[in-house]
């Protein structure tokens, strides 16, 4: 067993889901995996990961990310009408059918039409909650909870940026740390969530680069030379992370999430991040989110703070 650990703000929702996309990425591509948070020494808090094998287990998560290619599923086999997918046409617009050539070259991203019935929720209405497959050296993530439609929370804070599919979203933030991944990977594995890149869009689960407007006059998006500061690999190892797990909702603008000490299975560490009651060392937490934009569109978490155990 290789044992690892890495630096964490537990005040920062995104992490600690990412922090179980670590847990999740490596109990796929390498087995037999635990993980925990320790917050012993209150000025390091950490993440610990144990996996099978001699090789650091974040090491090897990171390593998959790298080369990973990422593309969009869609069943073939299914009977879904993708025409529903096109655009009605509109004062001087003519209508506009859906092709996946088309969207393709729109979004710089990659539609696999595989053999099904194998997808994982009723037809969706856009092309934005799209499952997105991570495959390389034949291993693959899956990442669609995203367009989850069961009676869990699917936990998708972006919305509008002209329609942005999830797995563009994801294929970009890739785009944007393969390069340092392949040059500086020890190092970036001592603290993966600390790598900070000029990210124009993202999923919105990692607070550092969000804002909601004050309404004083000035805003970013009025400038184009003017590009937030992201966290790529939060942004995708978290919604890894919150495939099997979700924060508990509490209402539409709050939610509660907790995380567990010690090392255990990615089956306690799920129950843990939705506030399950355990017989575990733990610490909740509650996150408040707000409108970046338009209410009612794109959400974003504006704080976190610690609930105290009565």
């Amino acid at each position: 067993m290789a044992e690892a650990s890495i630096p964490v703000d537990l005040f920062n929702p995104g992490q600690v889901f990412a922090c179980l996309g670590l847990l999740e990425a490596s109990e796929v591509l390498v087995g037999d995996t635990e993980g925990g948070f320790d917050w012993s020494d209150p000025g390091r808090v950490v993440f610990r990961l144990r996996a099978a094998g001699e090789e650091n287990p974040v090491r090897e998560v990171l390593a998959f990310l790298a080369e990973a290619d990422v593309t969009a599923w869609l069943a073939d086999a299914e009977a879904f009408d993708i025409a529903r997918w096109g655009k009605p046409a509109r004062k001087d617009k003519p209508a506009e059918a859906f092709s996946i050539s088309g969207w393709e070259a729109k979004w710089n991203a990659r539609i696999r039409q595989v053999p099904g019935p194998v997808f994982p929720f009723p037809f969706p209405d856009g092309t934005d909650v799209l499952p997105a497959l991570l495959e390389a050296r034949g291993r693959r993530l899956v990442v669609d909870h995203w367009g989850d439609a069961t009676r869990r929370d699917p936990f998708k804070l972006w919305a509008g940026a002209g329609g942005m599919p999830g797995v563009a979203i994801l294929t970009r933030a890739l785009e944007l740390v393969r390069p340092k991944l392949r040059d500086d990977l020890e190092a970036i594995a001592d603290d993966p969530f600390g790598l900070a890149e000029r990210l124009p869009s993202g999923f919105r689960l990692d607070w550092r680069r969000d804002y909601v407007a004050l309404d004083i006059g000035f805003s970013p998006n009025d400038h184009s030379a003017i590009t937030m500061l992201g966290f790529p690999l939060v942004e995708v190892l978290a919604v890894i992370g919150l495939q099997n797990a979700r924060p508990q909702r509490l209402r539409h603008l709050e939610y509660r999430y907790a995380v567990a000490a010690g090392l255990l299975p990615p089956t306690l560490l799920r129950a843990a991040l939705g506030a399950a009651d355990l017989p575990l060392a733990m610490r909740r937490f509650r996150m408040r989110l707000g409108w970046p934009g338009q209410e009612g569109q794109a959400r974003c978490i504006l704080e976190a703070f610690e609930e105290r155990a009565p």
